[in-house]
C-alpha cells in the first residue's frame, strides 16, 4: 500500500474513526480539566463554540477542533477569565470554623462587659 495525493485527501483525514474518538477524548479531558480548575467560561464557551460549529458544518471532528483551538486561544489571550468561588459575606463567614470561632468570641467579650 503505496502513499499517494488521494490516499491524503481532506475526505480521508477528516472521516477516520480513531482520530474522530481520539478528537472526543481529547475534549472530553478539556472539559474535565475546565472543571476540575473552575475555569467555567471556559467550559461554556467550548461547548459553544463547539455546538456552533457542529449546526454549521455537521462533522464532529471539525467541530471539536475548532472548539477546542478558539477556547484555547480566548484561555491564551485572558479573555476568560477564572472564577474564584462566591466571596464570603457575614453569613457564609459565620459557617466557616473561622467565622463561627470569631463569633463566639465576641459574644464571650460582649457578656464579659
Amino acid at each position: 500500500m503505496g502513499l499517494s495525493l488521494r490516499s491524503l485527501s481532506m475526505k480521508n483525514v477528516v472521516s477516520n474513526d480513531w482520530k474522530t474518538n481520539m478528537v472526543v477524548v481529547l475534549a472530553l479531558a478539556l472539559c474535565v480539566g475546565y472543571f476540575v480548575n473552575k475555569q467555567n467560561q471556559a467550559l461554556v464557551s467550548l461547548l459553544v463554540i463547539s455546538g456552533v460549529s457542529y449546526l454549521l458544518n455537521k462533522n464532529v471532528m471539525m467541530s471539536l477542533v475548532v472548539g477546542i483551538a478558539v477556547t484555547s486561544l480566548l484561555v491564551t489571550m485572558n479573555y476568560v477569565k477564572r472564577s474564584e468561588g462566591f466571596k464570603e459575606g457575614k453569613r457564609g463567614l459565620m459557617f466557616s470554623k473561622k467565622g463561627r470561632a470569631a463569633a463566639m468570641k465576641t459574644k464571650r467579650d460582649a457578656a464579659a462587659q
